[in-house]
Order: C-alpha cells, then sequence, then structure tokens
C-alpha cells in the first residue's frame, strides 16, 4: 500500500506533537512519563473506534475486548510457554486480529444502535470469561515480569501510537478509505454504485481491531500485570469520548483528548470515588452540543477568522 503525500500543513500537525512528545520524558517527573504512557495507550484504542466511526459510522462500546484479548494471550504465551516477550506480543496483536475478522461478518449485518449494543455485549462476554476463568487468575489477573523500564516503555508506545496513525492516516487516504466514508454517509447509494458493502464493513470492523491489540499486549508487558478490567465498558467508553470530544476522523483530536481524559480521571481519582461518573456525562454533553467534536469546531471557527480577516 503506498502512502499518500503529506502537505506541509499535514507534516506539521504530525511532526510538531511528536517531537514535544519524544521530549516528554526529560521535562517531567518519572511518574508522570508513567501516566503518560497510559494516555497514549488510550489513544490508541481510541483510534481503533474513531477508525470506525470515521470509516462507516459504526459505533463501538466493545473495543476493550480486543484490548484484553491481545494482552491476555501475551501474558499466557510469554508465562506459560516461555515464548520470548516480542514474539509474544505478536502473538497476542494475532490473535485479538483474528477474533475481530471473525466475528465481522455477524456484526456488520446490524446498524446503528444495534451495532452498538452488539459491540457491548462482545465486550462483556470477554470481560466475564476472563473474569470467570481460573486459570489465568479470574478476577484477580496474572502478574508476571514487567518487559520494559518506565522511559523505555514510553517510547515504545510513542513508536507504536506512531504506527497506529500512519495506518488510520494512510488508510483514510486509499481509494479503500473513501469508499467506506461513501458507504458510512449513504450505505444504499453506495450500494447502487456498486460497492460490496458487507465487505467492506468488515475490513474496517477486522482493521481497527488492530489498533486496540497493540495497546493490549503492550499495556500488559509495561505493567507485568492484566486483568478482566482490560476488558471493561469503562476502556471503551473512555476511547468513544474520545473520539466524540478529538472529532471523527481527527488523529490529533484524538491524541490530545487522550491525554486530556487521562489526566482528568487520574486527578478525580485521589479526589472522588465517583470520578468515573464524569465520562458518562462528558458524553451527553458532546453529543448534544458539539457533535463534530471540539477540534473539528476550533478548526472552523479559526478559518472563518482568517477568511474574515482576509
Amino acid at each position: 500500500m503506498a502512502f499518500p503525500p503529506l502537505k506541509s500543513r499535514q507534516l506539521q500537525v504530525i511532526i510538531l506533537p511528536m517531537a514535544l512528545l519524544l521530549a516528554l520524558p526529560f521535562l517531567i517527573p518519572s511518574y508522570y512519563v508513567t501516566i503518560m504512557a497510559y494516555a497514549l495507550t488510550l489513544a490508541l484504542i481510541a483510534l481503533g473506534v474513531n477508525f470506525l466511526l470515521a470509516h462507516g459510522e459504526m459505533p463501538s462500546f466493545g473495543h476493550a475486548a480486543f484490548y484484553a484479548l491481545s494482552g491476555y494471550t501475551a501474558a499466557i504465551a510469554f508465562s506459560w510457554y516461555g515464548i520470548p516477550a516480542w514474539l509474544s506480543f505478536i502473538l497476542g496483536v494475532l490473535v485479538a486480529m483474528a477474533v475481530g475478522f471473525g466475528i465481522a461478518p455477524i456484526f456488520v449485518r446490524r446498524r446503528g444502535i444495534y451495532f452498538a449494543i452488539l459491540t457491548l455485549v462482545f465486550g462483556e462476554v470477554i470481560h466475564r470469561v476472563f473474569w470467570y476463568t481460573k486459570a489465568v487468575g479470574g478476577s484477580d489477573g496474572m502478574s508476571l515480569p514487567v518487559w520494559f523500564d518506565r522511559v523505555s516503555g514510553y517510547y515504545i508506545i510513542l513508536f507504536l501510537l506512531f504506527i497506529g496513525c500512519l495506518l488510520f492516516y494512510t488508510i483514510s487516504n486509499t481509494p479503500f478509505g473513501r469508499a467506506l466514508k461513501a458507504i458510512g454517509e449513504n450505505e444504499l447509494r453506495a450500494a447502487f454504485i456498486g460497492y460490496n458493502i458487507s465487505l467492506y464493513k468488515m475490513m474496517a470492523f477486522a482493521l481497527s481491531g488492530i489498533f486496540p491489540a497493540l495497546a493490549g499486549a503492550f499495556r500488559m508487558g509495561y505493567d507485568g500485570f492484566i486483568c478482566p478490567e482490560f476488558a471493561s465498558v469503562h476502556i471503551s467508553a473512555e476511547a468513544v469520548v474520545v473520539s466524540f470530544l478529538g472529532g471523527i476522523g481527527s488523529i490529533l483530536g484524538t491524541i490530545i483528548f487522550s491525554v486530556f481524559i487521562t489526566l482528568l480521571l487520574h486527578i478525580l481519582a485521589s479526589y472522588w470515588l465517583g470520578y468515573a461518573m464524569v465520562i458518562g456525562i462528558m458524553v451527553i454533553l458532546v453529543v448534544l452540543f458539539i457533535p463534530g467534536g471540539v477540534i473539528p469546531l476550533l478548526r472552523i471557527r479559526l478559518a472563518r477568522k482568517s477568511g474574515g480577516r482576509g
């Protein structure tokens, strides 16, 4: 797949934030390097959710399932069978991707709220399977040696996020990506033109699972721990909130609001037991008042101001 050429402004949007993120471990205490690594992990999961919303308008509340599947597979491969960490990581990602391809034909038959409910149920099923499976620790989860130190892990997740952004951008600017957008905007018209709707949507769903799969195997190795909460609806909901706040199809918005949400919840958790309610409240507010997302709204207003000056 050839990479579409990047314009100078697009290069700035990618390079400047990445340069800041590269320098961050030298600018902040080590504790916050870990928090930032968690934020970038959320950004990678949210890219998967955003990918589905931008390419087919499929709202998923179960993408944390791929996050957990990848993490558990990598943990089992590493701790049970002695497979090297890097190979366990790859195996975890491949298994999560395989599950995505396997369930895609069933899920894409439904649209809108029915699709969202299916993904929600899928995530909860995976959560409960790991919760009740004693072989993998049940509700207590699995502990194993960490794969890398805090700073090295930060740069690894930053690299994985860069790969995720590149994948998102590349697919979006191919004929395949444009066909998916056309299907999301008007499925009947796309079918009339001759697109194989089911095939395109299956591919989109399966590809979207790559992002949380990368995040899951990484997070397990970074913490040296995994538990059923990796598949919880809270993680999926955070990814949905980030996608709507940042704007559907906005890579930069996804990264910015992943950092914002992670820091916000981290601060609130120290003072308020009901901090998770913030996610639900934010979903309602964004859908009601900023359905297009904050970053796209800012871009529109800036464009209007510059146009007015001109």
